[in-house]
């Protein structure tokens, strides 16, 4: 599971009915969990469905809006990662995912990496000349 920026409307509930359907609770949970603020898996014991803001006090959304305003909101925070250079974003989602399944000190390493590897790209090159001439960037992704 990749941590990203989660938009839900107040009104939305997640299924939990695995654990009152018996099966075997898989998948995000563990990562959940490690996400959730208190931690989410008391709340995945009981099989009851996780509204929208019980999600956010957890940390599981990032983001609550009115009814039929998420897509809208969620398109928006698409086209400003869409903006920034892909090397950057890249590298920082693959930061993150490593850090979910590893161990602190293996995601500070990766962190370190992804670091290096957007500071040696043409990426970085264009956002700073592109700060200073205050001017939109265009990345080469590279």
């Amino acid at each position: 599971m990749r941590r990203r920026r989660r938009v839900a409307h107040r009104a939305v509930r997640a299924a939990g009915g695995r654990a009152r359907a018996g099966r075997e609770l898989r998948g995000p949970l563990p990562r959940a969990a490690r996400t959730a603020a208190d931690g989410g898996a008391p709340d995945a014991l009981t099989g009851d469905p996780l509204d929208a803001p019980r999600a956010y006090e957890l940390g599981l959304v990032s983001e609550l809006v009115e009814p039929g305003e998420a897509q809208e909101r969620a398109l928006e925070l698409a086209e400003r990662v869409a903006a920034r250079s892909p090397v950057a974003v890249t590298a920082t989602l693959a930061a993150l995912d490593a850090a979910l399944h590893d161990a602190d000190a293996q995601g500070w390493a990766d962190t370190d990496a992804a670091v290096a590897r957007v500071v040696d790209s043409e990426d970085r090159v264009e956002g700073v000349a592109a700060f200073f001439a205050k001017r939109p960037p265009v990345f080469p992704g590279r």
